[in-house]
């Protein structure tokens, strides 16, 4: 999804970007206490935290895509 962001393949809007900005620094600010295998307690409730930041950025660029393109005409029934 990320490599179709950056392609401009999939619509976003300034807040679908902010909340992948913050999932990619939560991300490149955790990695070494998340590969630290002492402290695997530590490693869930990150792991956790960046998987609810991702599930939100997901959710956000989804529902900018579907905002992106028009509703089908469909005929009277």
């Amino acid at each position: 999804m990320l490599n179709l962001i950056k392609a401009d393949a999939l619509p976003t809007t300034p807040e679908a970007r902010s909340l992948m900005r913050k999932a990619m620094v939560f991300l490149d600010e955790s990695t070494g206490r998340i590969t630290d295998t002492g402290r695997p307690e530590e490693m869930l409730a990150l792991a956790t935290a960046l998987n609810r930041m991702v599930i939100s950025t997901r959710e956000q660029i989804l529902d900018d895509a579907v905002a992106a393109f028009p509703v089908p005409d469909h005929p009277n029934a």
